[in-house]
C-alpha cells in the first residue's frame, strides 16, 4: 500500500477522518501503519505449551497465582509476552558444587 505525501499514513480506511490529518490528496480511507498486534493464546494454547491440563491453569486461576492472563468477555487470553516474562521469572540456574 502506498503513503500519503503530506501526513505519511498509509492510505486504507478512513484517512480523512483521522486525528491531526488536515491533507486533501490522499485517498478518502486510511490507516495509520501499525507495528505487529499483540500476540495471545488460549488456555488451551498454553496447557499444550507447558504440557499440563487446562484444569491446571484454572486452578491457577481460581487461587490467583501463576502466569498473568486478560478475560475479554468471559474469554480467558494469555500475552504471550506475559508467558515469556512468566517463563523467564521461573528459570532457575543450578548452583556450583564447587
Amino acid at each position: 500500500m502506498s503513503q500519503c505525501p503530506k501526513c505519511g499514513l498509509q492510505i486504507g480506511l478512513h484517512h480523512s477522518i483521522l486525528p491531526g490529518c488536515t491533507c486533501t490528496t490522499a485517498a478518502p480511507f486510511s490507516y495509520p501503519v501499525q507495528t505487529a498486534p499483540e500476540q495471545f493464546m488460549t488456555q488451551g494454547e498454553l496447557a499444550l505449551r507447558w504440557k499440563i491440563s487446562e484444569a491446571t491453569l484454572e486452578r491457577d486461576r481460581s487461587f490467583k497465582k501463576g502466569v498473568r492472563y486478560m478475560k475479554l468477555g468471559g474469554l480467558i487470553r494469555y500475552r504471550l509476552q506475559d508467558v515469556i516474562d512468566y517463563e523467564n521469572a521461573c528459570t532457575h540456574e543450578p548452583e556450583n558444587k564447587e
